[in-house]
């Protein structure tokens, strides 16, 4: 069963930056949506739905310095994605590949986090 994963970003650089560092690695930009509690960037490929939060919120917990990162970038996995077989391995396999590559190319530390209660790993940038 997929999980839901979370990178989180320790990065000086505002949500923009962000937003076009995701968008050219995903190849798809952001859409903004305003609600009730503030913009949310969102954007969908690989049947995944990707949120990109600036203030995410959350205080430090399960061992996690959340306070520690300024932007979030929940990802989704679709129902019909998670019918096809290869879905799941495919699915952590690109969370983990986009986490390493936006700490490059944001030259900052990001981690990818599990149900918000569990680290999997941590990037620094490689050059």
């Amino acid at each position: 069963m997929t999980r839901p994963l979370s990178i989180f970003l320790d990065v000086a650089k505002g949500i923009e930056a962000v937003e076009n560092a995701v968008a050219d690695i995903v190849g798809h930009s952001f859409v903004e949506q305003h609600s009730d509690s503030g913009s949310i960037y969102r954007l969908v490929a690989f049947y995944i739905d990707m949120r990109l939060f600036e203030d995410h919120g959350l205080e430090n917990d399960c061992g996690i310095k959340f306070a520690e990162y300024k932007y979030q970038l929940q990802l989704i996995p679709f129902q019909d994605g998670m019918a096809i077989p290869e879905f799941d391995a495919m699915y952590e396999r690109l969370v983990m590949f986009l986490a390493a590559k936006l700490s490059n190319a944001m030259m900052c530390k990001s981690i990818v986090v599990a149900n918000l209660q569990c680290q999997l790993a941590e990037f620094v940038p490689s050059y």
